[in-house]
């Protein structure tokens, strides 16, 4: 059973309790006034019991209906479905012989309380129904009763006068809520049905609770089908993945992303998993005309910035210095090597994203890729006066990555440091062994980041602003580093506080990424 056919959402809940304790004020009321009409204002002995029992009955709605006020859904639900079985128990008794008459009313209980509180509620209510019949027997086989039956003045059976209208009411209300219900299921299933993700919830066993009409088309996934080998083999392949929150498949020409949320069993509904399709096949496209353009324009960029960077670097050469001249060159080169960069970053980054980076696993000398990146990166902290320190344990040795790669990783962040730290700073380069991984950080003294600017470094085009306007970036340095990172089965740790530091921690796998890592 899933939960459009099981028990009712919290708000749906709520409108049913309403409804119920509308209805059973309405049954006890005209209960209360049919006694007070037969019996007049002042009943006989004989009826007393009755009259003080109907009026407990009328007056438990206000409890009721505070309860439902104070949404206390749980405990009102133990609550009436238990003292509404009493009730029913202490009027069969009243009404003596004659009240067996109302034995079937034990069912009115039950079946509310199956709706509103769920199935579990079902065998406890009945086991209290059961228990309230057994005491009945029981005070009369050993003759505690009050009277052997109470008659209207015309000898006719009270019992028989009340009966009737009593299971109308009841029946009356059973259809109401039974209206109410299929009124929510039909208006859930419309919702799902015109919905233009397809929702797919599978149980544990593999078979299909539900699919709705997008699901059909995007996925061949029926209800109470079987699951089509395409689909299967996506499952499987979330089963095996650390990340299986999102995937995508191809169907019928057209690209859908999968997202997955798990349903707990409970008593009403079976452990199950759900399936949320979205057909992102003009999302790609876009994307991909994107990325396309991007690389086309940032590659016919890069000859002409090469050669004009040369043709400055020539000037520079012959310009006097201290001249305007020469302060112009510099200006004009200092730029030139921002947007190469940019290309750079633009060209790397849309190839990272399409999976055409060249990241050949091999054995990487560490130290030496330490070396590599320090000397690409020295002279911009000595221009800063900083001082930049390396300690890393005698034993990192060598490890399975991509020497390129690693370099890449490293000279971004140690730009970064170097960019966000101000004059005299310190920079520490440091690396060890943990484990099966290698750790790779990189500390500084600079600015630091807030916990807003943490959660975005690794968006696209973000770039943390530092109060001295310096360490602007392309907004990619960092997102291309982690992307470089995961592919080599890694991932990056960022701890930061303001006007402290940064430490950005890149852990990796010594023997390099795992098959899952490879195939992500």
């Amino acid at each position: 059973m899933i939960p459009l056919e099981g028990e009712p959402l919290e708000g749906e809940k709520l409108r049913l309790w309403r409804l119920f304790i509308l209805g059973r004020t309405v049954v006890t009321g005209v209960f209360v006034l049919a006694l007070g009409v037969m019996n007049g204002l002042v009943p006989p002995a004989s009826f007393r019991p009755l009259m003080l029992l109907t009026g407990v009955q009328f007056a438990t709605n206000g409890v009721y209906l505070y309860l439902w006020q104070r949404r206390d859904l749980e405990f009102l639900t133990g609550l009436c479905f238990s003292l509404e079985i009493i009730l029913i128990t202490l009027l069969i008794y009243f009404l003596g012989s004659d009240g067996y008459g109302f034995t079937l009313v034990y069912l009115w209980p039950i079946i509310m309380g199956g709706w509103l509180s769920g199935r579990r509620a079902v065998p406890a209510l009945t086991l209290l129904s059961a228990l309230g019949c057994m005491t009945l027997l029981i005070l009369e086989h050993h003759g505690l009763v009050l009277s052997d039956r109470i008659l209207l003045p015309n000898g006719t059976p009270l019992a028989s006068v009340l009966s009737l209208p009593y299971l109308l009411f009841i029946s009356l209300l059973v259809w109401l809520l039974t209206g109410a219900m299929k009124a929510s299921e039909n208006l859930l299933r419309e919702i799902m049905g015109h919905m233009a993700e397809g929702v797919v919830v599978i149980d544990r066993d593999g078979r299909v609770l539900l699919a709705n009409r997008a699901a059909n088309s995007l996925l061949d996934v029926y209800q109470d089908r079987p699951l089509p080998e395409r689909f299967q083999e996506c499952l499987r392949a979330m089963q095996q993945s650390s990340q299986d929150v999102c995937r995508w498949l191809e169907c019928h020409g057209r690209t859908v992303s999968i997202s997955v949320a798990e349903l707990p069993g409970t008593t009403n509904t079976p452990a199950s998993t759900i399936y949320v399709a979205r057909d992102i096949t003009q999302q790609i496209q876009t994307e991909q005309m994107k990325a396309d353009f991007v690389a086309y324009a940032s590659h016919e960029l890069r000859t002409p910035l090469t050669t004009i960077k040369m043709l400055v670097q020539l000037l520079l050469m012959d310009a006097p210095e201290g001249g305007k001249q020469r302060q112009y060159l510099s200006v004009i080169r200092q730029q030139l090597d921002r947007q190469v960069r940019l290309v750079n970053n633009l060209l790397d980054f849309t190839r990272l994203e399409a999976g055409k980076y060249d990241l050949a696993i091999e054995e990487v000398e560490l130290p030496q890729v330490i070396q590599t990146a320090l000397s690409v990166c020295r002279l911009l902290a000595e221009a800063k006066q900083q001082r930049l320190t390396v300690d890393c344990a005698a034993d990192v040795g060598k490890l399975m990555a991509n020497a390129s790669g690693l370099e890449q990783v490293l000279i971004n962040l140690l730009t970064n440091a170097a960019k966000f730290t101000p004059e005299g700073g310190h920079i520490r380069l440091s690396c060890h062994r943990e484990g099966r991984e290698m750790a790779l950080a990189v500390e500084d003294s600079g600015v630091g980041m807030t916990p807003e600017q943490l959660q975005r470094i690794f968006t696209k085009f973000y770039t943390v602003r530092n109060p001295a306007k310096r360490g602007e970036g392309t907004g990619l340095g960092l997102v291309i580093s982690d992307m470089i990172v995961k592919q080599l089965g890694g991932r990056i740790q960022v701890q930061s506080e303001v006007d402290v530091g940064s430490v950005f921690t890149v852990w990796l796998p010594a023997d390099g990424p795992s098959e899952q890592a490879d195939n992500r």
